[in-house]
Formats: structure tokens, C-alpha cells, sequence
């Protein structure tokens, strides 16, 4: 009997061994998104450790690979067709994933976490999720858009009008500005397609600025022709 009850201790003890290595991480993060905004993260630094603090948002909707992410409490990641991510999540912060493509997102959130979206998610929760953090400051900059970002523009260049498709499921603002910065349009994107009109712009190479509850989170170039 006693035995036995040894035998299921020791049991006990394995399984609450791998929980705890499952929400406990020991590797440092390498990138750190700190300031309070919304951001957009690229394709580059396959396997990355990546920190997101408080009050921040985080878009990867390029479909990378084997990242993982350290999401502190208030921190909010979107991931969008993405292949073997791992995310950490600590209380009160949110992931949300959505896409036709991508698979093996693997999910260690605390209870007040939130999860949207299901497609090839696996999750766990933990009593608790640990990680190293560092110091949240200044993020590493603004990504531009490219034709397999959350943005697609074209044509590039354009003459009297340009396409922008909106892959996120929410509206967003577009600054179109001339090389001296002077605004020259502010539209409205629509999820999905959205026509913009070039009329009356001289030639020359504009800024689009899209713009999330007031915060940057692609930037590129447009060159109009005559």
C-alpha cells in the first residue's frame, strides 16, 4: 500500500513539474515593445523572444515562425496566420488570432487572460505565468506595410486612384502626406477594400500613415504619375 501511495506521489509531483515548466519560462527576452501604442511587428527573427508590456498592442499578421511572446498584464497581441508560435500570457492581457492559414499556436495564459479566436490554438491555463522581463521603454520603431502585411496598397506606382485592402476586422485612418508633410487626404478604411481617390495630387512620392485609436502602426510610400 504504501508502495503504491509513493508510486502516486511521485506522479503527482511529475505532472505538477511539467505544468510549472510549461507556464515558466527562463529564456530573457530579446525585443522589447514598452511604450504605451499600437505596433506592428515583421517577418524577420524567426524563434524571438519577444516582451510586450502594458498598455501596449502588437500586431504580426506576417505569418512568421517559432516566435514566442511574453505578454505582461494589459498587454494586447494580434497574430494572423502564424506557423509554431508560443505565447505567455500574465493577467488581464489578450491575444486574438485570425487568419485562413497558419498552425501550432501554443497558448499559456493565467485565468483572467483573454483568448479570442480558435484556429489551430492549443491553450493552457496556468496558475500562474513567469517569465524574465526588462525594463519596458521605447519600442524599436514602426514596420512598413508590404503587399502580405495587414495593409496591401496598389497599384505603386498609381495615377488618379490606389487600392488599399484592410485585412483587419476594424476600421482604421490613412494620412496621405507630400515630402514636405503637408496632409493631402484623410480617409477612412473600411475593413476589406477601400478605393482611395488621387485626383489633384501633383507627381511626386507620398506618405501613407495608417493610423489605430491614434496610433501609427504601418507606414510606407506611394509614387503618383501622371
Amino acid at each position: 500500500m504504501k508502495t503504491k501511495l509513493f508510486s502516486i506521489l511521485i506522479a503527482l509531483f511529475a505532472v505538477v513539474g511539467i505544468n510549472k515548466a510549461q507556464c515558466t519560462k527562463t529564456q530573457a527576452p530579446q525585443t522589447v515593445f514598452g511604450s504605451p501604442g499600437v505596433y506592428t511587428v515583421g517577418l524577420t527573427g524567426v524563434g524571438q523572444y519577444i516582451q510586450v508590456c502594458s498598455n501596449v498592442r502588437l500586431y504580426d499578421t506576417l505569418g512568421s515562425n517559432q516566435r514566442q511572446y511574453y505578454l505582461l498584464p494589459g498587454a494586447e497581441l494580434v497574430l494572423k496566420n502564424c506557423f509554431a508560435q508560443f505565447v505567455y500570457m500574465q493577467g488581464n492581457s489578450i491575444v486574438t488570432r485570425f487568419g485562413s492559414g497558419g498552425n501550432n499556436t501554443t497558448i499559456y495564459y493565467e485565468t483572467t487572460a483573454t483568448v479570442n479566436g480558435t484556429l489551430m490554438v492549443s491553450s493552457t491555463t496556468c496558475a500562474a505565468v513567469s517569465f524574465p522581463t526588462i525594463a519596458c521603454s521605447a519600442p524599436t520603431g514602426i514596420k512598413e506595410y508590404s503587399q502580405t502585411d495587414v495593409l496591401s496598397v496598389y497599384p505603386n506606382p498609381a495615377n488618379d486612384h490606389v487600392i488599399i485592402n484592410n485585412d483587419l476586422a476594424t476600421s482604421l485612418t490613412a494620412y496621405i502626406t507630400n515630402s514636405i508633410g503637408k496632409t493631402e487626404r484623410v480617409v477612412s478604411l473600411n475593413s476589406g477594400k477601400n478605393t482611395v481617390d488621387l485626383y489633384g495630387l501633383n507627381e511626386g512620392i507620398y506618405i501613407i500613415n495608417v493610423v489605430d485609436k491614434g496610433n501609427t502602426i504601418a507606414r510606407g510610400k506611394i509614387m503618383v504619375v501622371k
